[in-house]
Parts: structure tokens; sequence; C-alpha cells
């Protein structure tokens, strides 16, 4: 990880900073400096070490950045604890923001993002079970603007079950599509195309594709810019997928390679 600065003044300084200590989690080294020059970035990598037994999720590590003449920064480093193959360890994308902290996220790379707000209406709460086709999904326990979805780029995911499987999520520049493999425990796989359509359906002017259901839909979205987009934003779920019979699932692998817009996963369900 790194921990940097930014000037945007056009004035160059050496700035002083230190790091403070969460839940055991350390950084090393905890302090330094940093030279920047005017109207340019630099930064320094640092190495995390987290205590054993800590238990899963995000972390605020506070970090001062302090120079002559200019008041203090106080800003944190986010180190997110997850068990490697677990869900929170995939998540790559901050898709939602609160309404009054609409820069906090950054769903399609162009500054939009969900509503915390609107989402929760449309009754996607923390850790709120939302269902499709008999298959339960749970929605992030984690804040707006924390980490809440996948970009499929080929990650595994380890989990249990068999039956059927389905996925919930949405495409961001259009329509995503790709092929996910289902790796079983006695060691062969099964592969399936899915896709997701677009999170706002191209503005409003297209149906779902791929046999999408809707199950969230909120009257607009949030742009990192201030305000929000009065537009119809929704999250899909995939058709069911039908696995192998009498088989178990040891892990999903989600499309390496996607055709389209960017393929982003809120969640993977498996079950009868």
């Amino acid at each position: 990880m790194a921990v940097g600065i930014q000037d945007l003044s056009g004035t160059g300084r050496t700035w002083t900073w230190s790091s403070s200590t969460v839940d055991g989690i350390t950084i090393s080294p905890s302090s330094g400096s940093i030279t920047v020059p005017g109207a340019g970035k630099v930064k320094t990598d640092v190495t995390v070490t987290v205590p054993a037994g800590t238990s899963d999720g995000a972390r605020k590590i506070p970090v001062t950045f302090s120079a002559p003449g200019v008041a203090n920064i106080q800003a944190v480093l986010t180190v997110l604890v997850a068990q490697p193959g677990s869900w929170l360890a995939t998540v790559n994308n901050s898709g939602i923001s609160h309404d009054g902290r609409v820069t906090s996220a950054n769903f399609d790379g162009y500054g939009w993002s969900y509503s915390a707000e609107a989402l929760a209406a449309s009754g996607a709460t923390a850790g709120a079970t939302i269902s499709s086709d008999g298959l339960n999904f749970t929605w992030s326990q984690f804040p707006g603007g924390e980490p809440d979805n996948v970009i499929a780029q080929g990650q595994t995911v380890n989990l249990t079950g068999s039956g059927r499987l389905a996925l919930l999520g949405s495409g961001s520049g259009g329509n995503s599509s790709g092929t996910v493999t289902v790796t079983y425990t006695d060691g062969t796989t099964s592969t399936a195309s899915i896709g997701f359509s677009d999170w706002t359906l191209g503005g409003g002017a297209n149906q779902p594709s791929y046999g999408n259901r809707i199950l969230l839909t909120t009257p607009y979205r949030n742009s990192t810019g201030g305000g929000s987009q009065a537009v119809k934003t929704l999250i899909f779920a995939t058709a069911p997928i039908t696995l192998d019979a009498g088989k178990t699932v040891k892990s999903v692998t989600l499309p390496s390679s996607v055709a389209g817009g960017q393929m982003h996963v809120f969640g993977i369900a498996v079950g009868a």
C-alpha cells in the first residue's frame, strides 16, 4: 500500500506524515517525509501488518500530514481485512454513495454511483436478504463509499452449496456478458454464459437482456460532480443456472473476459 499527497497550490513543499494504529494494525514505517513539487504528486510505499485473529472488515488508519505554514491534513488509509477467496477479499469497486457524500463512490468510472438512500428505500439495507427465483442474496453490510461490488476480471470466490446459482449485479457502459466457471468439491468444473443489462438500461431506452430479473430500482443516481440525476437505475439478478446434479460447489470464478461494458457483481447465491 502507499501514502501520498498531491499539491494543488503550485507551491512545492516537504510534508511530514505520521500514522496511528487501529485494532493492532500497524503501518511500517509509521512516519516519514515526502517532498512534493508544485502541482505534483508523490507517494511512498508502506507495509501493513495485521495481527492474527483480526476480524474481517474495513479499518481506517488515521494519517496526518503537516508542513510549515499550512494547516495539517487529516487523511485515512483504508485497510480491508478478509480471508483469501472470500467475497470480502474480492470486492474492488465502490459503487454506492450516500446522498450527502456523493464523491465517495464511482460505479462506472465516469463519476456516477448508486444512491445508498434510494437503494435502502427499495429494500437494500445493510445485511438485508434479497431474493430472486427462490435464491437468497445478502446485501452488503458496509457503508456507502466502501468497496461493495466486484468488477469481474476472473476472480475466484469460495462458497458452498448445490442445485442452482445466480448472480446479483449490473453492467456499466452498456450490457456486459461473459462465462462463469463453477468448480465442485470433486475437482470437476462446469461453465455457463451470463450477462447483466446496463444499470440504467441505456437511459431508459432499452429492456432487460439475458433474462435478467429486476430486483432493485431507484429513481436517481448520484454524481461526483455534486447532486443527482433523475434516471431510473437498477440492479438485476441473472436467471438461475442449473448446477451439476449431486455435486457441491467449492468456488465460482467470475468471467475473465467480458464483452460490452464492465460487469459488476454485488453477490452470488447458491441453493436448491
